[in-house]
């Protein structure tokens, strides 16, 4: 019983592996200019975090020191047109 279960989700990840795969991902910055809640309206805003993520350490065997300096900036490089 436990087999046919198993061969059962091979087929099904197989089958839906192939269907993942054989699609292709549409991902356009294009609307089509109708105004509306949720009908295709975009809305580009551009977001900067200065975020340090340092002095983090993991020893298994054996001791383990981390050290850290802070200095995170966000440098404004590419502006976005806004319509």
């Amino acid at each position: 019983m436990i087999k046919k279960f198993a061969a059962a989700g091979v087929v099904a990840a197989a089958a839906s592996g192939a269907l993942l795969l054989g699609s292709p991902a549409y991902a356009d910055n294009d609307t089509s200019g109708a105004g509306g809640l949720l009908s295709g309206n975009q809305a580009v805003i551009p977001v900067s975090i200065p975020v340090n993520a340092c002095g983090n350490a993991l020893a298994v065997l054996g001791s383990a020191g981390s050290r850290c300096r802070g200095g995170a900036s966000v440098g404004h490089g590419h502006r976005y047109p806004i319509f």
